[in-house]
């Protein structure tokens, strides 16, 4: 057969295997989820999106036919008050108000722990889902470090209660005991909770195209309530496994615009929505604001230069290009076919073409989460330990099977990581951090697999497992010379921000204080400005035209005129500094 005989016949049979494809899965359907506005602009650039940068885009993305948008939750509440001096209820409140009528909102916490380290009693909880609610959230998706669904349970019905949907994640992981059967179980479990929908979270990207390929169709046949599915593009699986969740009848799929895409962060909702459009799946997207959207993100992109992981590594804008088609409608027959790899291969060619950061070979190979391998580094670097990384890498698994064999999530990845490099650096078990003897103490919840009670009482000094009491929390609220309780908090959204962020919100420095301060000076701003008034008043009676020696003066000139006079013998700028 000549050249064009061959690619002639494997043009027909690709086409002819297209054709079926599509026939199978028509009438089918998928939506997506945004995270630019959350986890999009954590993962790539500290979460420094501000609330004037997210103001500009927020309505446009909320009318573009997304099921949700991720848009609160994780790392912003701290960065709001800690870098951006913000308050994060108020941007919540901003963000809803733009998306009501238009799309969903859901914010992120972390179950009975919610930000922090250690669970909150029940009253907090509940307290901080009822003000998200009331700030226009309408879901919360909720997770565990250890998926313990006795740590869901308090923040799953405050959410309910307050009339919320929740949606319930898993924190996939991966490891011999971390079974498509065992990931099964925990989300029937969910279920059971209340939960309306459930996520699959794959916080690393360590969800191969094979795991997808087994994950999906069990959780579809084992669950009643819609399944999403979030990944990041760190070890290079992000788009892959979208597609496949997208062919196999997943419910919903996390996405970025391209500009916040890929990286650390997630597929590319550009992308993902082609895929669909080849496939003849109804994703319920209107791009007509998609160029808007796209070109108002690379602006905010440049405004956060400084905070960018991935500067040399920018998408460019979304192009369909007849190498596309061919790319894209290749990687749905190497799917159709079963060869995962191959199609793996071929999504990383799109990748690369469309300028992509190429997958973290370290991260894939490590099967650490990318952050925990980070921090590691750094930790290693400031010991001069960074030739032992090896020896770290191979002490991983050891920590953590020995507490537990815990998911590789914040925060059990930072502990598990940081106890890994000290039993190298000291020798096993002999400088043991305070978050590690906790987490096998019991106080994070309930691991995976028991902690055998002789290593408990090497590393805490007792055999029983003891959980974490929330029923001693301090919900003291320190006071400050300077303020009356009342100013310093004058809501409860002020108490949450302290207890959840004392560190940030509180202090004669901290966010609380600031606030304080301002609203202090908007009150004497508002006296000083109607004391003014009253002279204006007054100067206005006073210079009339009955006065012979100002009728050169208009009323309000000589109103003017007396006010910057007033202003002058009462010590205010008038002139020029010299």
């Amino acid at each position: 057969m000549s050249f064009a005989e061959i690619q002639k016949e494997y043009m027909d049979l690709r086409q002819k295997a297209l054709s079926e494809i599509k026939s199978n899965l028509k009438g089918k359907s998928v939506r997506f989820n945004d995270l630019t506005l959350r986890d999009g602009h954590q993962s790539l650039f500290a979460t420094r999106m501000t609330g004037e940068q997210i103001a500009r885009i927020v309505e446009d993305i909320a009318r573009s036919g997304f099921y949700d948008m991720e848009v609160w939750g994780g790392a912003t509440l701290d960065v709001c008050m800690r870098y951006l001096d913000e308050n994060p209820f108020e941007r919540l409140g901003m963000i809803t108000a733009a998306c009501k009528g238009h799309c969903l909102t859901r914010a992120l916490c972390r179950g009975a722990n919610l930000f922090g380290y250690q669970p909150y009693p029940a009253e907090i909880i509940r307290d901080f889902s009822v003000a998200a609610l009331q700030r226009g959230l309408d879901i919360m998706r909720i997770f565990d470090a250890l998926n313990d669904p006795d740590n869901l349970k308090v923040a799953v019905k405050s959410v309910k209660d307050a009339g919320g949907k929740v949606d319930a994640a898993i924190s996939y992981t991966t490891g011999p005991i971390f079974t498509v059967d065992y990931w099964t179980d925990i989300c029937k479990t969910y279920e059971k909770l209340g939960a309306d929908m459930v996520s699959v979270k794959d916080m690393a990207g360590l969800a191969t195209p094979e795991m997808a390929w087994e994950l999906i169709p069990a959780l579809g046949r084992a669950l009643t309530v819609p399944v999403h599915w979030h990944s990041h593009c760190t070890p290079g699986f992000g788009h892959i496994t979208a597609v496949i969740a997208m062919m196999l009848g997943i419910d919903c799929v996390d996405t970025c615009f391209m500009p916040f895409a890929g990286g650390s962060s997630h597929p590319s909702v550009e992308l993902l929505h082609f895929f669909a459009t080849r496939l003849g799946i109804d994703d319920g997207l209107d791009t007509t604001n998609f160029v808007k959207i796209d070109t108002e993100l690379r602006t905010i992109r440049e405004e956060l230069v400084q905070f960018d992981s991935f500067k040399g590594f920018i998408p460019a804008p979304f192009r369909v290009t007849d190498k596309l088609e061919r790319f894209v409608d290749e990687v749905i027959v190497a799917i159709a076919l079963g060869d995962l790899n191959l199609a793996t291969v071929l999504m990383h060619k799109i990748e690369d073409d469309m300028g992509f950061p190429p997958a973290d070979e370290a991260v894939r190979d490590a099967q650490v989460p990318g952050g925990m391998l980070t921090n590691m580094l750094s930790q290693l670097e400031a010991f001069g330990m960074i030739d032992r990384l090896k020896d770290v890498l191979e002490e991983i698994p050891v920590v953590r099977e020995a507490c537990g064999s815990v998911p590789l999530v914040t925060p059990t990845s930072q502990i598990v990581g940081v106890q890994a490099v000290n039993n190298v650096k000291f020798g096993r078990w002999q400088n043991n951090i305070i978050d590690y003897v906790r987490l096998v103490k019991g106080e994070f919840g309930k691991t995976p697999v028991a902690i055998d009670p002789d290593f408990r009482e090497k590393i805490t000094g007792q055999r029983d497992e003891i959980r974490y009491d929330a029923s001693d929390f301090d919900y003291t609220l320190p006071e400050l010379e300077e303020f009356t309780p009342e100013e310093l908090y004058p809501d409860r959204e002020s108490e949450l921000c302290y207890y959840l962020f004392p560190k940030v919100a509180g202090g004669d420095k901290g966010f609380l204080a600031r606030r304080a301060w301002e609203r202090r000076d908007k009150v004497a701003e508002a006296e000083h400005k109607e004391y003014i008034s009253k002279l204006r008043e007054q100067a206005q009676f006073k210079l009339s035209s009955k006065n012979p020696r100002v009728s050169i003066l208009s009323p309000d000139e000589a109103a003017s005129l007396h006010d910057l006079l007033t202003a002058s013998v009462q010590g205010g700028a008038i002139y020029p500094e010299e």
